[in-house]
């Protein structure tokens, strides 16, 4: 017996496997991102998100086997689409350039250092990385020391785009791609918790960071992002947090649980099983992602969103909001009242052991197939899964991947082994009698 991929029912964030032996046994292999990108020929090609040599003059490196496609030279400048098969929309990228206190001047950065998806240039003050996923281009620029403390910029030229505050435009008026606020952080700080506020601004074709840098503890991290726009709310993830009430973590590239002041943190992911016809029968489902932080020893437990919080938001969910606006059903309770936000029964569980659960573990869980099945098809009641302790940990949070994290295999999946209703093989049938 094996398992076949069916090309010809993939779609961007899932693929379907048949049984060799009975075409009635299904995989699904279903995700938050993009497995598949259309290579405008009609068939949905494999997401590869590293780079290869570019085909483009001027530039030495590509990465183009995703919805979007990135272009970068060796002295930092880039080209990016933000849809990879519109080629008279892109925008270009110059060189970082760095305040000298007279005049704007080049980095002078070298030949850079790529590695997976990730390209990396290195200066006495100043590093540049570029890191390529499915949907976004995350850029980090590290001013190592106190000599780098001066604004920065890029120049910006647009091609079959037009920008409007923040948001790109393509010719048929649709926004494509939007750039992220930028974050930044110093030593006592991290990405999950910026502490630097950084302004930026784009005029006279170049977009401009600044930031106080007074206080800071070297080196210091700036971090602008390109995302690609995504109205699609099937398959997103979040988390949400009590001691941060009212911020909303929707781009995070990790999912927290559980903090060390008894602050709590919840999980939330929702998967498309749509697609999945109703009458199948859910043999099995699992859910699975690779650890970032444990923490202290802890179970997770999973639970059902239930329809009052049918329409919370990737983009706007915190703890006090489930969209950004209105109230969790429960209250402000971070989407945890039993019987109101959430399932009262758990519908599976992950213990982290600290111990052994070290960075890049594989952690999973069987979710109940009763109530998997009821996500499926046309009747479908799934509102998403809540993860959360009962009881805070004192500890650092347990941390796992979220669907934005710059690895692949770290993103969580669900895979659903199903029966379809009718038909079947019936050589295969007989043999079971």
């Amino acid at each position: 017996m094996t398992w076949n991929e069916r090309i010809d029912l993939r779609h961007r964030k899932r693929k379907i496997f048949e049984n060799s032996d009975d075409p009635r046994l299904k995989r699904a292999v279903i995700a938050g991102y993009d497995l598949h990108y259309d290579d405008g020929q009609g068939a949905w090609q494999e997401c590869v998100e590293g780079y290869e040599t570019s085909d483009v003059v001027g530039y030495t490196q590509m990465a183009r086997r995703l919805r979007h496609a990135l272009h970068v030279a060796n002295n930092g400048g880039r080209r990016w689409y933000p849809r990879r098969n519109v080629p008279g929309e892109y925008i270009q990228f110059g060189r970082l350039q760095y305040w000298n206190g007279t005049s704007w001047v080049n980095v002078p950065f070298g030949t850079p250092v790529v590695t997976n998806n990730s390209i990396f240039w290195d200066h006495a003050l100043f590093s540049l990385t570029l890191r390529t996923n499915w949907h976004r281009i995350k850029i980090e620029a590290v001013l190592k020391s106190s000599g780098a403390a001066r604004p920065l910029r890029w120049a910006v030229s647009l091609v079959g785009l037009t920008w409007n505050n923040w948001q790109l435009s393509g010719q048929d008026n649709e926004i494509v791609a939007h750039v992220d606020a930028p974050q930044g952080w110093d030593a006592n700080g991290s990405q999950e918790e910026p502490n630097i506020a950084v302004t930026a601004s784009y005029a006279g074709g170049f977009i401009r960071f600044d930031a106080d840098l007074s206080a800071a503890v070297y080196p210091v991290t700036v971090d602008p992002t390109l995302t690609l726009q995504d109205n699609d709310t099937t398959a997103i993830d979040t988390y949400v947090s009590q001691v941060a009430a009212t911020t909303n973590y929707g781009t995070a590239t990790t999912i927290r649980f559980c903090d060390g002041s008894a602050n709590d943190y919840s999980g939330l992911l929702k998967f498309d099983c749509s697609s999945i016809a109703s009458g199948s029968t859910c043999d099995d489902a699992t859910l699975s992602f690779k650890v970032w932080n444990p923490g202290l020893d802890d179970t997770i437990y999973v639970y059902s969103i239930l329809s009052a919080n049918s329409d919370w938001t990737e983009a706007g969910a915190t703890w006090n909001t489930k969209d950004g606006s209105n109230n969790w059903a429960g209250g402000n309770t971070g989407c945890q009242t039993s019987g109101t936000d959430r399932s009262a029964s758990s519908i599976g569980s992950i213990t982290f052991v600290s111990a052994s659960d070290a960075y890049g573990t594989v952690k999973s869980t069987a979710l109940t197939a009763a109530t998997v099945e009821t996500w499926f098809g046309g009747s479908n009641t799934n509102y998403g899964i809540v993860m959360h302790v009962t009881s805070p940990a004192f500890a650092d949070a347990t941390v796992a991947s979220s669907g934005t994290f710059e690895e692949a295999s770290f993103r969580p999946k669900l895979v659903v082994n199903y029966t379809e209703a009718g038909g079947g093989n019936p050589w295969y049938a007989w043999q079971q009698m």
